[in-house]
């Protein structure tokens, strides 16, 4: 008998095809065994319990109210209690119509439904209320449940497979599961059927909902924002780099609940974080051993932590991701002499400038001064004619891949007089103590007091970097004074140097106010982090390079200190991150379980105001009727699909004959148009920076409002959209290159 081979590719393939046809038959035959389609009409407060098959739904109330209510899934019984996925939903005073989403995961379950005003003394009217078995999204969570839990077993097998297959590299084996273990470590905070709150989690929660919206409304990319500012539209899509908060978005649009599509984007952004940091340190250092503690030193610092569970920064913890890559282009563009390292230079910087500014501008702000500085100290490695134009030609290579979002974010900054341009650079008051730089213990659920405001720094959040960087900078000084022939005494030399400064510059003791004063340019760069103590996120890389460098010197001088440093140093640090999870876990102040927008507590009307136009007042958005030029013209919006809308308006008296004019509810930021039977109609700013539409000479008709991207914005996406094709045919060029000279 002939014995055959197994074969883990085509086991793979078979594997993964078959998943994806019984996923895409799961949503076949949910959606249609689902025939009943809705469950309640009528205007009622309360309905009572009655019996749900499995599936997602929505309770969706138009209402008139003169203050905020609430829309409450109540499940009836033991039995029903962990059957149901629900959460309270809210009902603006401004709006007039809400939705809430709950689901339920058995046969039978008992549900009652309340629909009440938060203040019984005012006014509160229900028109109607609906709740509606929502088909398509039952069915595609069904076959996400599905598709989600047979992958997990796939990359189980992948593991054991691995482990037991002879012809894999061993270190192969034992980085795999590294990865997978730090990956693990960093997210079983999230392992909970809720968030664990954090300070913008709301904000990052509704910009989802804002992209999926976008794109159900017809619109990409999504530019304005519609469920901010009381639904008036906001440009965070402009100014605010959201390209891989996309793939939350659709899965939200394909029924995932919207915490869960947050939980997955912490997820795949912790784990490119422990891959792209391992990849990079292991360049650095030549050795994958070291490239993984580095991974894990940078993944677990403390700093990071903070960004994920604490202040839910998702842009910062996603830029830093990517900064390591553009360490390492500027590593080998200072370091190298061959032309393959020029070439992977190139390729790292545009990757890595990528990234920062498509999920933190000001994270690449702060990188580019760094590395500016330390360009100039450094001028004699790069001062040759091959060099500059490498930095020259990355650099254009980055601005033409971020074209898209460039091009608008400048447009718009040139186009509106903007508050963040106003902001204060007076910052010294937020930044922190020499104290609380060694310290990873803090109040879990606050942000960071002014120091005139401050109870000592009790009440403050945690700006610690653990005692294993720590370490790690003792370390570098006594190599330093210890041992004048060492090798890496450059690279630990300017990383121990970049991380004190950093380290200075993150605390109140700064003088950031007296540079405010006195240079002012330079004060609006360096406080244009809003808060001194971001750049810990520079002590953090820095920190971690300098670990990486400390560790290959060990190596190659005395391998049993090697292991006894490494393991002191890998307990300290995975501690430190074991305690900071448990302490924010335990600390907790909110569980968040929104299904979608409405199940945000905060609304978006003030928890974010850098991209109002000067002048705006917060008191003057609360409306959402249509203002008109006086009582002889009416108007009323007969379909929305934001940032798009018809309203019918009809005139009367005067205002047949002169001009007049309509204000709906949507502030007037660059793009809107406004069209009445295909002819244009003039645009302007109108109260507190509404769109003022100017009505054609006709007694009645309907205005079509949309926005639409400018020309130049379409070419800087298409510009973007070639140089990224380009680079990547370029990456796959120059890999085959490689092999074929291996």
């Amino acid at each position: 008998m002939i014995r055959q081979k197994f074969n883990f590719k085509t086991f793979s393939l078979v594997y993964l095809f078959t998943i994806i046809l019984i996923s895409l038959l799961t949503v076949a035959i949910v959606y249609a065994s689902s025939t009943k389609k809705v469950v309640y009409e009528g205007n009622g407060g309360m309905i009572e319990a009655c019996e749900y098959s499995p599936g997602i739904y929505a309770v969706e109330v138009d209402y008139d109210s003169d203050c905020e209510g609430i829309i409450q899934v109540t499940p009836e019984g033991e039995r029903n209690l962990w059957s149901v996925d629900h959460s309270v939903a809210y009902m603006r005073d401004y709006a007039n119509h809400a939705k809430s989403l709950f689901r339920v995961d058995q046969d039978g379950g008992r549900i009652s439904v309340s629909i009440y005003p938060v203040q019984e003394d005012l006014k509160f009217s229900l028109e109607r209320v609906v709740i509606v078995r929502k088909r398509l999204a039952s069915a595609t969570y069904s076959a996400l449940r599905i598709l989600f839990a047979a992958l997990i077993l796939y990359a189980i097998a992948a593991f054991v497979y691995s482990a037991l297959n002879k012809a894999m590299d061993r270190n192969k084996k034992l980085l795999f599961m590294g990865i997978f273990l730090l990956w693990f470590v960093s997210m079983f905070g999230f392992m909970e059927g809720y968030l664990p709150g954090g300070h913008d989690v709301d904000f990052h929660l509704t910009r989802i909902a804002g992209l999926a919206d976008g794109i159900r409304s017809g619109h990409f990319p999504v530019r304005i924002y519609m469920d901010y500012v009381n639904d008036y539209g906001y440009p965070l899509g402009i100014m605010y780099g959201d390209l891989f908060l996309y793939p939350s978005a659709i899965l939200h649009i394909l029924g995932l609940p919207l915490w869960q599509c947050y939980v997955f984007y912490v997820g795949y952004i912790s784990l490119m974080t422990a891959i792209i940091s391992c990849y990079a340190f292991t360049q650095m250092t030549e050795n994958t051993n070291i490239g993984f503690i580095g991974s894990a030193l940078y993944t677990l610092s403390a700093w990071r932590l903070n960004d994920v569970y604490i202040r839910a920064a998702a842009g910062e913890y996603a830029a830093m991701a990517f900064l390591p890559l553009i360490v390492l282009g500027f590593f080998n563009v200072f370091s190298s002499d061959g032309k393959e390292k020029d070439r992977k230079a190139f390729i790292y910087l545009v990757i890595g400038y990528f990234g920062v500014i498509q999920t933190h501008m000001l994270s690449s702000v702060i990188i580019t001064v760094f590395l500016v500085v330390l360009g100039l100290i450094m001028i004699k490695r790069i001062l040759s004619r091959s060099k500059i134009f490498l930095i020259i030609k990355s650099a254009v290579a980055a601005f033409l891949v971020n074209l898209a979002f460039i091009v608008p974010l400048l447009d718009y900054y040139m186009s509106h007089d903007l508050i963040v341009e106003d902001q204060d650079i007076r910052i010294q008051t937020h930044g922190a103590y020499w104290s609380q730089l060694f310290s990873t213990r803090g109040n879990m659920l606050r942000g960071s007091m002014t120091v005139a405001d401050s109870i000592g720094i009790c009440d403050d959040m945690p700006f610690g970097m653990g005692l294993g960087l720590l370490f790690v900078l003792f370390g570098v000084l006594i190599v330093l004074l210890v041992d004048r022939e060492c090798r890496y005494r450059l690279v630990l030399g300017i990383c121990g140097v970049v991380a004190v400064v950093s380290l200075f510059m993150s605390t109140c003791y700064f003088p950031y106010d007296f540079i405010a004063g006195n240079l002012t340019f330079v004060g609006r760069i360096i406080g244009s982090v809003q808060f001194p103590w971001r750049y810990l996120v520079i002590v953090t890389l820095s920190l971690t390079i300098a670990a990486v460098f400390l560790l290959k010197y060990l190596w190659e001088k005395n391998r049993q200190h090697f292991v006894l440093i490494t393991s002191l140093l890998l307990v300290l640090h995975v501690t430190m991150a074991f305690g900071f999870i448990s302490d924010r876990i335990s600390q907790i102040d909110t569980c968040i379980t929104a299904m979608n927008s409405d199940q945000i507590a905060s609304p978006m009307i003030s928890t974010d105001t850098m991209y109002w136009i000067q002048g705006m007042s917060r008191d003057d958005i609360s409306d959402r009727e249509i203002f008109t030029s006086g009582e002889d013209v009416t108007a009323v919006m007969t379909s929305c699909k934001m940032p798009s809308c018809d309203i019918a308006f009809s005139k009367s008296g005067g205002a047949a004959d002169g001009k007049s004019f309509i204000e709906p509810p949507i502030l007037n930021y660059k793009g809107y148009h406004a069209y009445c039977d295909g002819v244009e109609l003039a645009v302007s700013d109108g109260d507190n920076y509404r769109i003022r539409v100017e009505l054609p000479d006709r007694e009645k008709g309907v205005i079509h409002i949309s926005f639409k991207e400018p020309v130049l914005w379409r070419i800087s996406e298409l510009i973007s959209i070639l140089s990224l094709i380009l680079i990547v045919i370029y990456c796959f060029l120059e890999n085959r290159k490689k092999k074929n000279c291996v």
